[in-house]
């Protein structure tokens, strides 16, 4: 029996933010928060491998590029 949930047809808004879990090397330091947030992340607690935080996708590429 497929108990698969129906897709919500909403649709956000580039703009809107939205919560992704970001991958660390190691546990969080000071320089890498202070780069994430410098980026546009707002951190909301740790998660197994990195944080949780809230952006917009916009900010997505620029930290993808920080170097941890």
């Amino acid at each position: 029996m497929d108990e698969t949930l129906p897709t919500p047809d909403v649709v956000l808004p580039a703009n809107v933010p939205r919560q992704y879990q970001v991958s660390l090397a190691g546990p969080m330091i000071a320089t890498w928060r202070a780069q994430l947030e410098g980026a546009g992340v707002k951190i909301l607690k740790a998660a197994p491998g990195g944080v949780i935080g809230i952006m917009t996708p916009a900010v997505i590429p620029q930290v993808q590029g920080l170097s941890f």
